[in-house]
């Protein structure tokens, strides 16, 4: 199967008779492919992938509940071992340390214990709520205690950090919309939203009326994307987008003083070709510039230019940068960068993990704990940064020189720190991190972020408009100015190490490249992915990596290979087809809401990308349609919260089922029929959004199993028993995939428990 994307470069994928996928060609030049091949078992176990460089990673199958060793390309290896219900009952890893798990009978995890014995415990309320979570890792005694509401709403945390207690605590509209938001030191920020449930305010409490704006004059196009924003000190940012809803300009303005404009143009594939970069710098000149940016085949950036610097870059076939300018690099098997030709050497443990870099007479030295976190950098032995992380692995305390700098969380996002010089608490919104509210030795401040489509800091300003700080980049992130700002690239913190911290792994910018590896591996039909050094797949000027585990835009959007793109929005998502196309989530919610069942079906399989057009579609009755996949004909039976009323009080019991897809004959070209059915929660509520969402896709994963035939050789192979479980835990496992784009409360708990159930029952009849 060939795939060409929109600048006529092709990907090719090679499947076998078993429809597993064996090959993938990429073009990364006109006529020049790389090739990744995959190995499976007579059961259909993957047992070793090789990559472009011809580097082989391989999987060991050593138990019923699957794999139990990883060896890498340099020999060193990872060994999983399980309990007699399949659960990861210990993991060694690499560096041959041992992490251990325990489990309630539920399959929870409940402890963790490492190498050095240090534990942590996690314990759950009847709903799998985690109430608390605690670490005994010496010099932490940490602990995190979550409240709940009778819909499972977090609303209150608190943490202990070094004997001291820090609780933010939240509530919540009828509508489920976050409101008010209580910070550590008492501060509360509050926030407001339309009709279409579309933020329209942030402020901090006062006394009511006196309260203090921190954004509103929020303004919205027809697809609920920001075009307008007021920010507390005056200004206004501007937004507008073309017809991909791709960013055509982001403006700051004063009244009619601007204070930074980008422009931007695209390729066919949406990667940014020209930035023009208006900005006004801290003398409150005005100075423009514009960056041009080329891209190879597989869109990573091999070029980057302005009037101030220019830069070129060389990749290997696996996403290694080999030469950034005059500067060449080496690699080993294991995509780890082991010297530079300006005489700069690096090592690594066993795991992965930069332990040394060496220049010259100059060291830097890297020490991490059994979870392979960073947790002291020495420069010529000095230390210059002590990391210390919590139980759910925040980076919770800071040591950098004589300051000790405390964190406190909300989710991924700081909102709270403190050290002995005083405190400061930061303020979220529509365009990320909006404001930073400091008391300073008793003076106190308010200072606003303005970003660019990657939520990288371009300008600060005061509470009176004053720019503060102007910061420009490099391409991969290097900062071209320095300032006071630690918060920067992409809107992450940068330390005085050089290094920017991303949550799960830390980033060299000077390099383009992690520290360590991702802890995900990768997808097989995307090999650059399987990269885990890499940053944001080489294209940093149109990607970013949220948590330092997976790139996506800088628009938040994820596109598969059909062009089906899904971005955030300030209540749930949109998709956007590769027409332009738009399905909102927000009005498959109001159909819902308003009865209209079938349509938000519909609405559901658009934004999946099974039906492209309304004329695609056969109405049968008011609960009945049809339409074609893959020359097939699938038949979908809506049932409202009514019918499934009925169908409850004719069988007398309580129904569970969401969603069933029929079995069609062997061989037979009939139709394919899935049922949806509307059942309210205890609560009284309809199905929401992300629940019918991984309903119905859940269904059409079953549907393409009976299409493909796939199904049937597997009944051939497990029996149809065995076939059962697998196409669950298929189906569960499409479901957890699709859970850093669309979740809802309970849902990782549900998927991981019902896929290890199936899964558990389909290795019976191997």
């Amino acid at each position: 199967m060939t795939f060409t994307n929109a600048r006529g470069y092709d990907r090719i994928y090679w499947y076998d008779w078993l429809s597993r996928l064996t090959k993938v060609e990429e073009e990364y030049a006109t006529n020049l492919f790389t090739q990744t091949t995959y190995q499976y078992d007579e059961i259909g176990n993957l047992t070793s992938f090789i990559d472009a460089e011809n580097h082989t990673t391989s999987y060991t199958y050593g138990s019923i509940f699957g794999l139990t060793r990883t060896t890498y390309p340099d020999s060193t290896y990872e060994e999983y071992f399980y309990d007699n219900v399949g659960n990861l009952a210990s993991f060694i890893d690499c560096n041959g340390d041992e992490t251990e798990y325990t489990y309630d009978s539920l399959y929870r995890v409940t402890e963790v214990e490492y190498e050095d014995q240090s534990t942590l415990s996690f314990v759950y309320d009847l709903n799998s709520n985690r109430i608390r979570m605690d670490d005994d890792s010496p010099g932490t005694g940490d602990y995190v205690e979550y409240s709940y509401d009778k819909w499972n709403r977090v609303t209150a945390e608190t943490r202990r950090i070094s004997q001291d207690s820090y609780t933010v605590s939240y509530q919540y509209d009828a509508a489920n919309r976050l409101t008010n938001l209580t910070y550590p030191n008492g501060m509360e920020i509050l926030y407001s939203y339309d009709d279409l449930n579309r933020p329209t305010e942030v402020k901090r409490y006062v006394d009511g009326s006196n309260d203090e704006i921190l954004m509103d004059g929020i303004e919205y196009d027809t697809e609920s994307a920001v075009t307008q924003l007021d920010y507390g000190n005056g200004l206004r940012a501007s937004f507008s987008y073309d017809s991909l809803h791709r960013p055509l300009s982001i403006e700051l303005r004063d009244g009619e003083t601007s204070y930074l404009d980008l422009d931007y143009t695209y390729d066919d594939n949406s990667n940014i070709t020209q930035l023009v970069n208006g900005w006004r710098d801290t003398d409150t000149n005005w100075n423009s510039d514009t960056e041009s940016y080329s891209y190879d085949g597989l869109d990573r950036l091999t070029s980057a230019s302005c009037t101030a610097w220019s830069h070129s870059y060389t990749y290997d076939k696996v996403g290694n940068i080999t030469a950034k300018d005059a500067i060449t690099c080496t690699v080993n098997t294991t995509n780890e960068v082991t010297s530079l030709s300006d005489g700069t050497a690096f090592a690594y443990d066993s795991n992965g993990n930069r332990i040394e870099k060496t220049k010259g007479t100059d060291t830097w030295d890297y020490t991490y704990d059994y979870a392979n976190r960073l947790t002291k950098v020495k420069e010529n032995d000095a230390v210059v940064g002590e990391y210390i992380y919590s139980v759910d692995s925040r980076r919770i305390q800071v040591k950098e020189g004589i300051a000790n700098t405390t964190f406190i969380y909300s989710g991924l996002n700081i909102l709270y720190e403190e050290n002995t010089t005083g405190t400061a608490t930061y303020i979220y919104g529509l365009a990320g991190q909006i404001a930073k509210m400091t008391t300073i030795q008793g003076e106190s401040n308010t200072f606003y972020y303005h970003t660019d489509h990657l939520k990288s800091t371009r300008l600060v300003t005061d509470e009176s408009g004053t720019i503060v700080e102007d910061v420009r980049y490099h391409p991969f992130g290097e900062p071209i100015t320095n300032g006071e700002e630690s918060c920067l690239y992409t809107g992450k913190e940068r330390d005085s190490t050089d290094l920017y911290y991303y949550g799960a792994r830390y980033y060299d910018s000077d390099l383009g490249r992690f520290l360590t590896r991702d802890p995900l591996t990768g997808t097989n039909t995307s090999p650059q992915t399987l990269n885990r050094y890499a940053y944001c797949l080489d294209n940093p000027v149109k990607l970013i990596d949220p948590v330092g585990l997976k790139s996506t835009t800088g628009q938040g959007k994820m596109c598969d290979e059909a062009g089906i793109c899904i971005r955030a929005t300030p209540d749930g998502w949109i998709a956007t087809n590769a027409n332009g196309d738009v399905i909102s989530s927000t009005d498959i919610q109001e159909k819902i809401d308003e009865g209209d069942y079938v349509g938000a079906v519909i609405d559901v399989l658009k934004f999946l990308g099974y039906i492209n057009d309304e004329n695609d579609i056969t109405y049968i009755d008011e609960k009945n349609f049809t339409f074609k996949y893959e020359g097939r004909t699938i038949q979908i039976t809506v049932y409202s919260p009514e019918d499934v009323e009925a169908i409850e009080a004719e069988s007398k019991e309580v129904w569970t089922t969401r969603g069933e897809t029929l079995r069609p004959k062997r061989n037979s070209k009939d139709r394919v029929f899935i049922r949806i059915y509307f059942k309210k929660g205890e609560n009284g509520y309809n199905m929401t959004f992300a629940e019918l969402f991984h309903t119905v896709g859940h269904e059409m994963e079953h549907a393409k199993q009976f299409i493909s035939g796939i199904f049937y050789d597997w009944e051939d192979e497990y029996t149809s028993e065995g076939a059962r479980a697998l196409s669950e835990s298929e189906a569960y496992r499409w479901n957890l995939l699709m859970l850093p784009i669309i979740s809802f409360p309970g849902a990782a708990e549900m998927f991981s428990n019902e896929w290890l159930k199936n899964i558990t029952e389909y290795q019976k009849y191997l």
